[in-house]
């Protein structure tokens, strides 16, 4: 007898059957028609005229009543092997009129569909929406393609097959009307997309679509699959697209358009990565390494990834020969170049995580930051995945180990990793098949010719002696004899015999910094260099091991040493002609990881705890009052939640246009969120919290939500365990923000919740009406917009006892927004114009230009398009007249989704191409997606 549960049947694709594991074989098209039609009537009775209607139709046999039963007998003996022929069997019953099929549900993927939407339903119904998402993404998980797509219908079996596939978009569509959140709809999104592909004129399927592509930050997808299904109802049915299809797409192109919320869009890259740093002009020797280097990539098995290892102890110049044969080969990787310093050896850092360099790889190749994963198993697929077909070289500097870098290594041939480290990087090999260089100390040949080529022909050949005790001294290590010849340099009238006895009198002073065991005296050396040194010069010297970056700029520096900028440059470029640091570009200066082991032993031996302590206050002050905050006040004026102090010693210019603000955060922002770290290290947690939050205009514009959670969050943590009550308050509204833009809306309105006890704890009223506007906003997106209209009237109230006429104006405009959402468009029109005329009062054009592009909003609802396109005409004029270019484009890219709306094409194109200028000119994301929009539209 079978066992039912070894008998399967799938039919949500192409039929098929197994029993006890082995694929059945289900015979002629008729009798393979026949099954299918039990299958998805299973439980149900299935007419002997209904199948003969669904194999000939009209055209039936006289013998086809007679055929069907002979169908029927060999699928019960192919059901249960061994079964008598006049046997009813199990699993088919028969009466008068037709045949039943008997089966556990558990057996056929259609009755599991059923009954995986049924409980998804129920679960809605429970407004249990993660089960509900669940039950449906596993149901429609279920789906190959169309129902029995290898089963030959007549026209009488199609609709019942039909139906089926109908089933599919019912529950694609419940799902997506079900999802409220990033996270459910991008666990929805696959079902649903393969759903809508198989059914491209179910206008409510495709709108489901489009609100769970914009949700997950696809807008220039939902885009095109708006434009085609629009094309598509024209051609096959003569229609236009219904009124919920066209409003799903405005509402995606006014959250595209959106400045409060960031746009989640892939973007080309603006220019072709190229990241490795510049090959040292005075690098010579190490022929023999270059050349093993390079039959290493000849030598390459096909289709296999090519990875170097070059390993070595400290200051055997791994860095510098992998950078000068890295651009000797880079002409070779035409799709561009990514660097990064693992700094795996840092004394008085952590190691960078593989997460931190994937979000900075996966954005140089053109990701959006919102579209890069939190998760680093998915961030690294992603790398990979960009990676495939494209030639790309990636240097991978100073890992910590193998493990450092595993995650952050090309998947498929084409590209070259090259990873540099002071431990044995064997585990390459073994797990990867890389190539390995163990670097040692230079060769003597090659210790003089590095030498003839920093100090010339004349002073090696004319005391090789010297030249000799030099090298000897330094043994034969590329980075001291750097700073040794730095010397030499300087002072051409020193002959190198003179070098060679000041070094000699220097060795032995101090204990040899480790090398692997060589007992090289590297200290040496750099105590040697570093006597000679000007005190004030020194003195930066060791201050600079207190900032927690490894690169820094004049203006930091000069805030370490609370000098004048122009004195403290001089010094930084003393500081670089001793080879004590290096410029790594204009302004910007890097100190070797063994350098800065020395300075920070040299500075904890030389100065006070209270010196260091108020040179790290200094720098402290110097990213957050002038730099962070100005920065800030640059994207995005608005009131700080505490004073600033200014500090003593700190001379930092601040940008002074919107471009220079992003464009300092980009190149600032994972140092800040190092330098927060080092605050709470440090104990200085008003700084931690007061920085951060600085941070939170750029994370929200340009998408890292990550790391804006993150980093509040630290910042949160120490304030709570230092009882400070008022970093706490701000920290959690600051963390609410990144959790509502993470999507996580029920976790950002717990934080509001504390934050609103917490300032009324302290009696802080206005910031207490700026927690509730939040919580409007939150609750709005969930769609809870008569919640959100009450909190945004409890801002009203309290903006209005305290007197504060600007957040009585910005809680007006939010509640006529709020009502817009509630369908409430003509009350939104009288909210809009009321918040103006108290903007207007206040002489806020910012706060006009923003009550335009709402009433825009409110008449686009209305279909009211030439008052919609006169208002964001306003607004954009507001936002040119205060040279404010990104708010100018928003509202100009809203007035062609107005002209598209009433079907002005060409007055839409005019509008996105002055857009898209302005985009392309402030390097913005969103330019792309203007792009994308005009090239949608049909030539004119």
């Amino acid at each position: 007898m079978t066992d039912p549960a070894a008998l399967t049947f799938a039919i949500l694709g192409p039929l098929s059957g197994t029993l006890g594991g082995s694929t059945l074989d289900l015979g002629p098209p008729q009798q393979r028609t026949i099954l299918a039609l039990l299958l998805i009537r299973a439980g149900q009775r299935v007419g002997v005229d209904e199948m003969i209607d669904a194999l000939w139709e009209s055209d039936a046999p006289a013998s086809a009543t007679n055929l069907i039963h002979r169908y029927i007998g060999t699928l019960r003996r192919l059901l249960e092997p061994g079964l008598p022929a006049r046997d009813h069997g199990r699993f088919l019953s028969r009466d008068q009129q037709g045949y039943r099929l008997v089966i556990d549900r558990r057996a056929v993927d259609l009755l599991r569909f059923r009954d995986a939407v049924a409980s998804a339903r129920a679960a809605a119904r429970a407004d249990d929406r993660r089960t509900g998402v669940q039950l449906y993404v596993q149901a429609l998980g279920l789906w190959q393609g169309r129902c029995a797509t290898n089963v030959a219908l007549t026209p009488s079996a199609v609709p019942a097959f039909a139906t089926v596939d109908q089933e599919r978009s019912s529950a694609a569509i419940d799902l997506a009307n079900l999802c409220a959140d990033v996270e459910s709809a991008r666990a929805a999104l696959p079902g649903v997309e393969a759903a809508a592909h198989v059914d491209p004129l179910n206008e409510p399927l495709q709108s489901g679509l489009l609100r769970l592509l914009g949700m997950s930050g696809r807008q220039a997808d939902a885009i095109t699959v708006y434009q085609s299904t629009r094309k598509r109802l024209a051609e096959e049915l003569g229609v236009d697209a219904g009124a919920d299809l066209q409003e799903t797409y405005l509402a995606l192109l006014r959250q595209q358009n959106s400045g409060d919320e960031p746009a989640p869009t892939d973007h080309e890259p603006l220019v072709r990565p190229a990241q490795l740093p510049a090959d040292l002009s005075t690098f010579g020797g190490r022929s023999a390494e270059i050349a093993q280097l390079s039959e290493a990539l000849v030598d390459l098995p096909p289709r296999s990834v090519a990875i170097v290892g070059i390993d070595g102890m400290p200051g055997t110049g791994k860095t510098t020969l992998a950078v000068h044969w890295a651009r000797q080969v880079a002409d070779d990787y035409p799709d561009g170049q990514l660097f990064a310093n693992l700094r795996g050896f840092d004394a008085d850092a952590r190691p960078v995580k593989p997460t931190e360099v994937l979000r900075d790889f996966l954005d140089a190749l053109g990701v959006a930051p919102q579209r890069i994963p939190e998760n680093l198993s998915a961030q690294a697929g992603l790398f990979r995945s960009l990676l495939a077909g494209k030639k790309v070289l990636i240097l991978l500097d100073n890992a910590r180990d193998t493990e450092h870098v595993r995650h952050l290594l090309p998947g498929s041939p084409g590209c070259l990793a090259i990873v540099t480290s002071r431990h044995s990087l064997s585990g390459l090999v073994a797990e990867h098949g890389a190539h390995l260089l163990t670097l040692d100390p230079l060769s003597q040949a090659d210790a003089e010719r590095a030498l003839l080529r920093r100090l010339g022909h004349r002073r090696v050949t004319e005391d090789p002696e010297a030249v000799t005790r030099i090298i000897e001294a330094c043994s034969r290590l590329p980075l001291a004899l750097a700073v040794v010849t730095a010397r030499a340099v300087a002072h051409p009238q020193f002959p190198l015999s003179l070098i060679a006895a000041e070094l000699r009198q220097t060795r032995g002073r101090l204990d040899a910094l480790s090398g692997g065991g060589s007992g090289i005296d590297v200290r040496a050396v750099f105590s040697w260099s570093y006597a000679m040194l000007a005190p004030g010069t020194a003195r930066l010297f060791r201050l600079l091991t207190v900032h927690p970056g490894y690169e820094l700029s004049v203006p930091v520096a000069a805030s370490l040493a609370g000098e004048d900028t122009q004195a403290v440059h001089r010094q930084l470029d003393d500081l670089a002609r001793n080879h004590l640091i290096t410029e790594t570009h204009p302004g910007i200066y890097r100190m070797h990881d063994l350098i800065r082991e020395y300075a920070a032993e040299v500075c904890a031996a030389h100065d006070s705890d209270w010196e260091r302590r108020q040179a790290l206050i200094r720098a402290l002050e110097h990213h957050h009052l002038h730099s962070a905050h100005a920065a800030q006040v640059m994207l995005h004026p608005h009131q700080m939640p505490t004073a600033l102090r200014p500090a003593a010693g700190v001379t930092v210019p601040g940008p002074t246009d919107y471009r220079q603000a992003t464009a300092w955060f980009v190149a600032q922002h994972r140092l800040l969120a190092e330098v927060v770290r080092l605050a709470v290290e440090q104990d200085e947690v008003e700084y931690a919290w007061r920085i951060a939050l600085t941070l939170q205009q750029f994370y929200q514009r340009s998408g890292h939500l990550a790391d804006w959670a993150s980093t509040v969050s630290i910042a949160l943590d120490a304030a709570v365990r230092a009882g400070d009550v008022v970093g706490e308050a701000h920290s959690r509204r600051s963390l609410a923000g990144a959790y509502h833009f993470l999507g996580r809306d029920d976790d950002a309105r717990a934080e509001l919740d504390r934050t609103l006890q917490l300032y009324e704890q302290l009696g802080y009223t206005t910031e207490q009406a700026y927690a509730f506007s939040n919580l409007g906003v939150v609750t709005g997106v969930q769609g809870r917009h008569a919640e959100s209209v009450g909190h945004h009237r409890r801002a009203l109230e309290l903006y209005r006892a305290a007197g504060h006429r600007g957040g009585e104006a910005n809680a007006t405009a939010a509640i006529g927004w709020s009502e817009n959402q509630r369908g409430n468009h003509e009350l939104a029109i009288g909210y809009g114009r009321q918040a103006m005329a108290i903007y207007a009062e206040l002489d806020d054009p910012l706060g006009v230009a923003d009550c335009w592009g709402n009433l825009g909003d409110a008449y686009l609802k209305l279909r009211r398009y030439d008052d919609a396109a006169e208002a964001y005409e306003r607004a954009a004029a507001l936002a040119l007249d205060m040279t404010d270019p990104p708010n100018q484009a928003r509202f100009l890219v809203a007035l062609g989704d107005s002209r598209l709306a009433s079907g002005e094409l060409a007055l839409a194109y005019e509008a996105w191409t002055t857009a898209s200028g302005i985009l392309d000119e402030l390097g913005l994301p969103l330019a792309a997606e203007v792009k994308r929009r005009l090239e949608s539209i049909p030539p004119i």
